[in-house]
């Protein structure tokens, strides 16, 4: 059947119509037992994925009983979510939808994933550019995920690398320079009554976090944070922080702040 894909597209948008989802240039194949799929576009009521290319993992799949990918790409897609007076939700969704996104996200062999993260408000909208990789082998876990958000700023952006052994050591380092949140994107964050009265609203962020993983289990965090905060009623502010954390074994966390500094222009 996947074979017929092409020739079944317009049927199979009739069956999908109720749900809001509409497929186009839709193929199909096997790789062994696998099934896949490639779309050209696929539209749901939270947004669109164009280049959707997945093949299913049948034996994991079943033995997991949940669904995991060998190989998931998007080339470019958007996703949509609105801020309800219970918390944000996907756009469109009526209540749980039974799909484990986490379970594919950590157990799929391959995911690359490529788009904007929409964040809509009753009158307020901001958006979020996200490219993420994650590669996921015999319970090591290694990613990349780069978070921008202003399109016009390339260099604004937050990263976050990792390579984690499940029951191993590990490392994630977390880096971003100029990092700039815009005012709808404050507001939405539910910052704003921190600018109240101000009439512009904008945060520059400068962060490094490093959290590393021994393989006797101890592990250790550093922050080093600056911030900017232009709009504030006054004069803007700068934010400075350094701290760092450490566990042994399966005690707690302990920690000291290094400096912490705020002064206002």
């Amino acid at each position: 059947m996947f074979w017929q894909l092409p020739r079944l597209e317009s049927a199979l948008n009739d069956l999908l119509a109720d749900q809001g989802v509409a497929v186009q240039g839709i193929e199909g194949r096997w790789n062994g037992i696998n099934p896949g799929l490639y779309a050209d576009r696929i539209e749901f009521p939270a947004g669109q994925a164009s280049g959707l290319d997945f093949e299913l993992d049948l034996l994991e799949s079943l033995g997991r009983n949940r669904v995991v990918a060998r190989r998931l790409t998007v080339a470019d897609g958007h996703v949509a979510f609105d801020k309800t007076p219970t918390g944000w939700q996907l756009r469109g969704a009526s209540g749980a939808t039974g799909f484990d996104l986490p379970a594919l996200l950590t157990h799929s062999d391959e995911v690359w994933l490529r788009g904007r993260v929409g964040l809509y408000g009753p009158s307020l909208a901001g958006t979020i550019h996200v490219e993420s990789m994650l590669i996921n082998q015999d319970a090591n876990h290694r990613f990349h995920i780069g978070v921008q958000t202003g399109a016009g700023c390339p260099d604004c952006a937050l990263t976050i690398d990792g390579d984690i052994a499940a029951e191993g050591p590990g490392a994630v380092r977390i880096a971003g320079e100029s990092v700039v949140i815009a005012r709808d994107l404050v507001d939405l964050a539910g910052l704003g009554p921190v600018f109240a009265g101000a009439d512009g609203k904008r945060v520059s962020v400068d962060v490094g976090a490093d959290w590393r993983r021994e393989a006797a289990g101890t592990e250790h965090l550093r922050l080093r944070l600056a911030a900017n905060l232009e709009g504030l009623p006054g004069a803007p502010a700068e934010v400075g922080l350094e701290a760092e954390a450490w566990r042994d074994g399966v005690a707690g966390y302990r920690g000291r702040i290094g400096s912490l500094s705020l002064e206002s222009a």
